[in-house]
């Protein structure tokens, strides 16, 4: 996830929050500023992380190995460009090529993008449109909007957790209480796919909108639950 915030030239409060929560982490610096983080409670521990892609992510995209329960996992942590569909299509195009059907694979972030499976929600149009531009197919079609990034997921053999799951549910992740200037309406930007071994060990997903989730972050979070059986 991404963590902006949590590096200091004084202190490092991602380290505090490790205590707080009881959990060990690692975390990868973007050059956007903005960089993300994975954090593992035992008996989930993580082996390796490293920022893969760096040429072609404008924000980061980590990539860990873990050890569960389970199985061992790789786990992808994307943050993707929020200005451009072009650019989104060309980071979704290199995460695709982890999508292997014979492999524990989970993929989950921002992706400042729209799902094929999903509606437009009406209060989009009231967006201006220079925020609307970033999410737009092109000009000559102004009212379809560019899904083509998570589509390519899909077809590379990575599941849509959420919309599997919840058919019917909008599922919006933003906006929060806190907000941005870019969060102001209703949108689905934060997504977890798996591949078809870990797809189908999910029993429940869903976003987790408490009092506390509203004012953490401008976005809400999605929680999981994939088990804990091995078989």
């Amino acid at each position: 996830t991404e963590v902006c915030g949590f590096t200091s030239p004084t202190k490092d409060p991602f380290q505090v929050w490790q205590k707080r929560l009881g959990m060990k982490g690692e975390m990868i610096e973007a050059p956007s500023g903005f960089p993300l983080a994975l954090l593992a409670k035992d008996p989930i521990t993580i082996t390796s992380v490293e920022a893969v892609h760096k040429q072609i992510f404008y924000h980061g995209c980590l990539s860990a190995q873990v050890k569960t329960p389970i199985g061992d996992l790789l786990v992808l942590g994307v943050h993707l460009n929020p200005f451009d569909p072009e650019s989104r299509l060309s980071e979704t195009r290199h995460i695709s090529r982890e999508a292997h059907a014979d492999k524990n694979v989970i993929l989950l972030g921002d992706f400042n993008s729209f799902s094929p499976s999903d509606e437009v929600h009406e209060s989009l149009w009231k967006l201006p449109p220079r925020i609307l531009a970033r999410h737009i197919r092109d000009t000559d079609h102004p009212k379809v909007f560019d899904s083509r990034a998570l589509a390519i997921l899909e077809y590379a053999g990575f599941t849509d957790l959420f919309r599997t799951r919840n058919p019917k549910d909008p599922g919006w992740t933003i906006p929060t209480d806190i907000g941005s200037p870019f969060h102001t309406t209703h949108m689905r930007l934060d997504y977890m796919f798996a591949t078809e071994p870990m797809a189908k060990r999910v029993s429940k997903i869903e976003v987790l909108r408490t009092a506390e989730t509203k004012t953490a972050s401008d976005h809400f979070p999605l929680v999981c639950d994939f088990g804990t059986s091995a078989s």
